[in-house]
């Protein structure tokens, strides 16, 4: 699977309050789905494999969460998170439509960090990010199905 690369520019990527990185902010494009999002990807593997594997596995973890749970649209977002430093992340919109609705589905957004989506999958293992993506996503599900007395 692979990516579509829309833009990139030099940035510092703020790990921690007293941790930089010199790194590329990368805007793609997933295959599947077209979402757009930003991954940001240290300078020293900036146009090597790894730096490819990660932005491809950024693209294929968006792609597959769509795929396989209920959420029916993605949008790379920022927020800021508890330290005051900025996280990047990609929003899901999810969505539950109780039986016999007449009216369109109950949605929700979930922000789900980009560091659970760039973990880089090793042959025959599993992604601890990309599950609890999916949790996140299944419990917001789980809320709207509640909510809707399912």
């Amino acid at each position: 699977m692979a990516y579509n690369l829309l833009a990139s520019e030099s940035t510092v990527h703020v790990l921690s309050p007293t941790e930089v990185v010199d790194a590329v902010r990368a805007t793609v494009q997933t295959p599947t789905h077209t979402v757009i999002a930003a991954s940001v990807v240290p300078q020293s593997i900036w146009g090597t494999a790894a730096g490819s594997d990660q932005l491809n596995q950024y693209a294929f973890g968006i792609d597959w969460l769509l795929d396989h749970t209920a959420a029916i649209a993605a949008v790379g977002t920022n927020s800021i998170d508890a330290n005051g430093l900025l996280q990047h992340n990609v929003t899901f919109t999810v969505a539950y439509t109780p039986a016999g609705a007449t009216t369109g589905p109950l949605t929700v957004q979930v922000d789900v960090p980009n560091a659970w989506l760039e973990e880089i999958i090793p042959q025959g293992g599993t992604s601890v990010g990309l599950e609890q993506a999916q949790a996140t996503i299944n419990a917001a599900e789980a809320g709207l199905k509640a909510m809707a007395g399912a």
